[in-house]
């Protein structure tokens, strides 16, 4: 067989790759595994026999490389080189089929139904729900997905031919520029491009697998109900209504978890402010708290890692307002060589000359939801603009409220590096 099931992850999460691997090999031995490492490991002994370093096989000069890493977080810049990791793999090995995973994914059963699928299409995609609902009681608000788009990335495969490769020479052009996840710009990443491929494959090419055993992740919990037959792990549709016909489960996508708590059996989302209170789900923690619990040495050698693009070369870290500031600059036409580098004359020794490096990064982790008197702030704020509408008047203070939704943006803090953007600070429609 000439296939291959392949992840991309930081070095941090190669423990959670292995576990995929090992997962994947118990139902499905033939299939090839490869590890795409993002960032860079200086102990060779670290990396798996079957990984590769992205900086040293994919086909991106070292000023993009430079780019890329900088203006993209760990997130987007592990889904920003997925076609390029698609690319070369297709070329290198010369696999016929190819299958992408992302590292928090478990798989539950033999994934051959996909292999043998992709005879007849060229791609295979997972929507992230696969029924609609009058009333919808999902943990995800359902604007959601209107947001992070109609199908989940954590999971693609493709069939090597013409068409797929022109598909992944479109989409690499535009992650190269606009992998951002960014709501006002209509970016999620990788993600949200691919609501444009059934307009570019028709059901020919294009497979579009509602089954409900692939992709169960925490956006699709509250329509899938989970349970165990003669041994098997099976999932039905949660509405009692409905849920005759029972589905094999393939793989579960444990995105957004904190790892070391589930390793204790503590289950922690990072985004969802959910404690997903169905007792069927549990069955899926324990599963991967087994797998965590079996790998733990190899787990636990990883997981605190540091990303190496998070912090400039004297170690000082890089912070999000730092990477939206240099897309900024981009826009603008501006070239900054080296972005790492913190010697004179570089972007590091301007921010710090304009006072914008911080030494506390916790600012990084603070939402709306978790701002300490949160109540009080806003009270205050409130007040400002108040007064604001009173000195100014209705029609002043819509304008006011329609422009300063565009200083939400980091982007358009640029004046505060160089007063010549004063003027002309806000990205404009050929947006970096």
């Amino acid at each position: 067989m000439n296939n291959c099931a392949f992840t991309i992850c930081a070095k941090n999460y190669i423990g959670l790759a292995k576990i995929l691997e090992q997962s994947l090999k118990l139902y499905d031995p033939d299939i090839d595994f490869k590890i795409i490492i993002a960032d860079e490991i200086q102990e060779t002994n670290l990396i798996p026999e079957n990984a590769f370093i992205a900086k040293n096989i994919l086909p991106i000069n070292s000023t993009l490389w430079q780019e890329m890493t900088f203006k993209y977080n760990l997130t987007e810049f592990c889904t920003a080189i997925k076609p390029f990791s698609f690319k070369y793999l297709f070329d290198k090995f010369k696999y016929e089929k190819i299958i992408y995973l992302d590292p928090d994914i478990l798989v539950y059963s033999s994934i051959n139904d996909i292999i043998n699928k992709l005879d007849n299409y060229n791609i295979i995609l997972t929507p992230h729900i696969v029924n609609f609902y009058f009333k919808y009681t999902g943990e995800l608000e359902e604007k959601s997905y209107l947001n992070s788009g109609v199908f989940n990335l954590g999971f693609l495969a493709l069939h090597d031919g013409k068409e797929t490769n022109k598909f992944l020479s479109w989409w690499s052009e535009r992650l190269i520029k606009f992998c951002y996840n960014e709501i006002l710009d209509a970016y999620f990443t990788d993600q949200k491009w691919m609501d444009l491929i059934p307009c570019f494959f028709d059901s020919e090419k294009l497979f579009i697998c509602r089954h409900p055993g692939y992709n169960i992740a925490p956006w699709n919990f509250f329509e899938r109900e989970i349970f165990i037959e003669n041994g098997e792990y099976r999932v039905r549709e949660r509405n009692k209504y409905n849920n005759q016909h029972s589905f094999p489960i393939i793989f579960v996508h444990y995105s957004g978890f904190n790892y070391m708590q589930l390793l204790s059996g503590n289950v922690h989302h990072k985004n969802i402010n959910s404690d997903f209170n169905y007792s069927d789900i549990q069955l899926l923690f324990e599963y991967y708290q087994k797998y965590l619990i079996q790998n733990k040495e190899y787990f636990e050698k990883y997981i605190s890692l540091n990303y190496d693009y998070n912090y400039f070369d004297n170690n000082k870290p890089i912070l999000m307002f730092h990477r939206r500031l240099f897309r900024g600059l981009l826009n603008k036409g501006e070239i900054i060589a080296e972005p790492f580098k913190t010697d004179n004359g570089s972007f590091y020794s301007i921010l710090l000359k304009k006072k914008l490096i911080l030494h506390d990064i916790k600012i990084e982790k603070i939402t709306r939801y978790s701002i300490n008197n949160i109540g009080k702030k806003l009270n205050f704020i409130n007040k400002i603009f108040h007064l604001i509408f009173k000195l100014v008047g209705l029609k002043k203070f819509i304008l006011f409220i329609k422009v300063l939704k565009l200083y939400s943006r980091f982007e358009n803090q640029i004046y505060l590096i160089n007063k010549k953007y004063i003027k002309n600070n806000l990205l404009g429609k050929n947006e970096y």
